[in-house]
């Protein structure tokens, strides 16, 4: 799988990246993905899933602890335990809503 790497943020525990790929040949997907900052060579990990509760404009970010709700920041608490977390946005939410949202055909 080719990804693009958007952002990139520090941490004390973990390391935190807005990933972008392909899920087909003309969609493409942003995930965060969380990663433990601890002296291992093998992680476990988990693909963390947002809510649907109907509200479009939060998805990923909610996860990994980027909105104002805690009980639902789960992401953040795996990679605090050493998990290595994976949180897309479903579609239709966050950065997939709206026709044509991430649908263009483009090259790595």
């Amino acid at each position: 799988m080719h990804f693009k790497e958007i952002r990139n943020e520090e941490f004390e525990d973990y390391t935190r990246k807005l990933i972008e790929y392909n899920v087909n040949s003309n969609e493409r997907v942003q995930s965060y993905l969380l990663i433990p900052k601890q002296d291992k060579k093998i992680y476990p990990a988990i693909l963390a899933i947002h809510q649907h509760a109907g509200n479009w404009n939060i998805g990923k970010s909610e996860v990994v602890g980027l909105t104002n709700n805690d009980m639902y920041s789960y992401g953040l608490d795996l990679v605090k335990r050493g998990y290595v977390v994976i949180a897309p946005d479903i579609i239709c939410f966050e950065s997939r809503q709206g026709e044509g949202k991430y649908q263009e055909d483009r090259e790595e």
